[in-house]
């Protein structure tokens, strides 16, 4: 029998591979890095899009609480060391907050009518330019294979630890993973989802009890 952590890892990677030949990224790699600039370069959201990601937040932050602490996967608590979560605080903004986002939002999610930088220089305009294209929602099944993607990541070699198993882990990574893509979409910047990502992950580990799933 196949090791089920390596057939995630193996699964996983072949889709994300896939995905990016479907979108021309393998083809010309300077696109992935151009979209992720884009996204990374838009810190100061305008009032609507920080309207919108207050609301996906919030939504966010509902549904994690009551799917956590419903199912019993949560347990309310408080930090055994404060200054241990201090420096969680500190370390989760850059590993899974940052680092996950850059990946499976930066550079997996493209929207359609998103110039290419070829593209962008036969009109004259540089690759450096902080001018925002004009973009439309990405198609469905991109979004839904995204998700996937990022749910089979969490089944890999890198989380071997049983509770990454758990449907209710696996219900709630979805969740997380649907809001910050949309996120990413209705603002153009990863940040928001960077923020959402980050503070979710530490107040499980902090206030849900998560860090004992480790021990």
């Amino acid at each position: 029998m196949f090791d089920r952590h390596i057939v995630c890892t193996v699964v996983w990677l072949f889709l994300a591979i896939g995905l990016l030949a479907w979108q021309g990224s393998l083809r010309h790699p300077a696109q992935l890095w151009h979209r992720l600039k884009l996204r990374m370069e838009h810190v100061w959201l305008d009032p609507r899009e920080l309207q919108v990601a207050i609301g996906i937040a919030t939504i966010g932050t509902v549904l994690l609480a009551a799917i956590g602490y419903l199912s019993g996967f949560c347990q309310p608590g408080l930090p055994p060391s404060w200054g241990y979560a201090a420096s969680q605080l500190v370390t989760l903004f850059f590993a899974p907050g940052l680092l996950e986002e850059m990946i499976f939002r930066g550079l997996l999610i493209r929207s359609e009518g998103e110039e290419l930088p070829s593209m962008m220089a036969e009109h004259g305009q540089p690759l450096c330019s902080r001018q925002r294209p004009v973009q439309s929602h990405p198609p469905a099944w991109q979004l839904v294979l995204n998700l996937v993607i990022f749910v089979l990541y969490h089944l890999d070699v890198m989380h071997s630890q049983s509770f990454f198993g758990d449907q209710r882990f696996l219900v709630m990574a979805a969740v997380l993973g649907l809001c910050c893509q949309e996120a990413v979409i209705r603002t153009h910047s990863l940040w928001p989802g960077v923020l959402m990502h980050w503070l979710w992950v530490w107040g499980w580990l902090n206030f849900g009890s998560g860090d004992k799933l480790f021990l």
